[in-house]
């Protein structure tokens, strides 16, 4: 399996015969490169995003919230 990039864009293919091959012979060809599977892995972590810790949520009673008389 090989892993082939080009901008931000990638391409995982095997390589298995020679057709596959010949395939990834042209892509590299075209513009695209070789890149580290760790790489490829790493494209599509996300940060995580921290919650502040001083923001109160305000907890509303379920059973209080649809029956409420005017």
């Amino acid at each position: 399996m090989k892993t082939l990039r080009k901008n931000n864009e990638f391409k995982r293919m095997s390589d298995t015969n020679m057709k596959e091959i010949s395939a990834i012979t042209k892509l590299l060809n075209d513009g695209w490169k070789y890149c580290p599977k760790q790489e490829y892995k790493n494209s599509f972590k996300t940060e995580k995003v921290k919650v502040d810790k001083t923001e109160k949520v305000d907890k509303v009673d379920k059973k209080s919230k649809g029956n409420k008389k005017s």
